[in-house]
């Protein structure tokens, strides 16, 4: 049976407190290690952001830069569960065809002046994106007072009802079961 101990180092402190400058020096510090390592970030321009950090450093070996989703996959993939991830422009296409059918039956009196923008589209997707991350059932925002969120929730849904087959990468952390994470994480929380 392998050895399921691991050492994992969490850096928490408010915004501007270090913790990326501090996470870039653990790296480099040790750069001739292939042990593998993870840099758990909240997006992509984080994730780009900070690979642009550790080689401006000197770089390092056997770090894995990504997001909570890329982890969530990494650790599915190991555990023998690979998930298929929908291209982000499949995404968008799915969503703008929930909108349209939302804004057609009427359902987007709130959002109707903006509905049809590109920078709508993103920013709902975001949202929803956040949403999964949240674990928020698609329909629980369908009660709430707010025109606004009331709406959201909306979309939200319709957007899931639409979205078959490959899942989004933000809902890959929905697969795991908190009790089988900890087994199956061994050799790549380091």
């Amino acid at each position: 049976m392998p050895n399921l101990t691991s050492t994992s180092t969490i850096l928490l402190s408010p915004a501007a407190g270090g913790k990326t400058e501090r996470l870039v020096r653990l790296l480099v510090a040790d750069a001739q290690s292939i042990q593998p390592r993870w840099a758990v970030l909240p997006d992509r321009t984080q994730v780009s952001t900070f690979r642009r950090r550790i080689a401006r450093a000197g770089g390092a070996l056997g770090v894995s830069v990504g997001t909570f989703g890329d982890l969530y996959q990494e650790i599915l993939a190991r555990a023998g569960q690979p998930v298929a991830v929908t291209p982000g422009p499949a995404r968008q296409r799915i969503l703008r065809l929930a909108l349209r059918q939302l804004a057609t039956s009427r359902k987007l009196p709130f959002y109707r002046p903006i509905v049809g923008t590109p920078g709508f589209l993103t920013a709902v997707g975001d949202v929803i994106a956040e949403l999964k991350r949240a674990r928020v059932a698609p329909g629980a925002l369908e009660e709430l007072e707010r025109p606004n969120m009331r709406e959201i929730g909306l979309i939200y849904a319709e957007f899931h009802k639409r979205f078959r087959g490959p899942i989004a990468r933000a809902s890959t952390g929905w697969r795991l079961k908190p009790s089988r994470v900890i087994p199956l994480c061994w050799p790549i929380c380091h």
